[in-house]
């Protein structure tokens, strides 16, 4: 049976790093899937079940996490006994208040643009370069390996929480815009 105290990378034999091949997950979690469906333990007693569905929700909760992005790099940060506290901390970054003020009064305005597709659009496209930019900052921050680069790359999970959730409010938006066409 599974053990259920490896770590997410360990299950899925993979080197813990940011940048993981989702093929080669994927390909992994579909094993992993297919040798720990609970189906296959039918025939087996009460505990041997109870495990078998003990093994697939850890097979689907560190697939869930090791293909988003952000959660990889949370899951990271918690492997090496950080705690971004996400939602106790703000980020004292002033330029970077300062940037999700803009963003946030941006998200407000385009309902009143002129063309609202275009001011989406817009916004859209800026948030997903951030988004890649603290992507790849996180990931030269963790291939340091020293505490320096680890402190900040907390502070660069907590900037991706914020265009997550931004990112997230823009597809919110163009979803009601389009329900009002």
């Amino acid at each position: 049976m599974l053990e259920l105290k490896q770590n997410y990378f360990e299950l899925f034999t993979l080197a813990p790093s940011f940048n993981v091949d989702k093929a080669k997950l994927a390909e992994k979690y579909r094993a992993l899937q297919r040798s720990f469906h609970p189906d296959n333990f039918a025939a087996e007693s009460q505990q041997q079940q109870r495990l078998a569905v003990q093994c697939t929700a850890h097979i689907n909760q560190a697939y869930q996490a090791l293909r988003s992005d952000l959660l990889r790099a949370e899951y990271l940060l918690k492997l090496q006994g950080v705690d971004p506290q996400l939602d106790r901390t703000t980020v004292f970054d002033s330029e970077f208040l300062m940037e999700q003020m803009a963003l946030r009064e941006a998200l407000e305005e385009v309902r009143s643009a002129v063309d609202t597709e275009v001011a989406l659009q817009e916004l859209q496209t800026t948030v997903d370069e951030r988004l890649k930019d603290l992507f790849k900052a996180f990931s030269n921050l963790w291939d340091q390996k020293d505490p320096v680069a680890l402190a900040q790359a907390v502070v660069v999970v907590q900037k991706l929480h914020f265009f997550s959730k931004l990112q997230q409010q823009v597809t919110e938006l163009e979803a009601e815009l389009l329900d009002d066409f």
